[in-house]
């Protein structure tokens, strides 16, 4: 899988009401109409807490059934 990562800043637009735009510190990193997923730093915290634990606990099950 390749995944592409950068960081933006969020820019509110004046012509839309509570809207924001995300602008990307590396634009040539994306194609033109490519889906792009945003997560808040703490969001981004989180699920990389998680991730790690899943990863710890199949890790885990691994060494267990290399005792058998």
């Amino acid at each position: 899988m390749n995944i592409k990562a950068t960081m933006g800043i969020c820019r509110e637009i004046k012509q839309g009401k509570d809207k924001l735009m995300v602008i990307p510190k590396d634009p040539e990193e994306f194609e033109n109409n490519e889906l792009v997923l945003i997560v808040s730093a703490q969001d981004f915290i989180n699920f990389s807490e998680e991730a790690t634990s899943v990863i710890k606990f199949i890790n885990g099950i691994k060494e267990m059934d290399k005792m058998d």
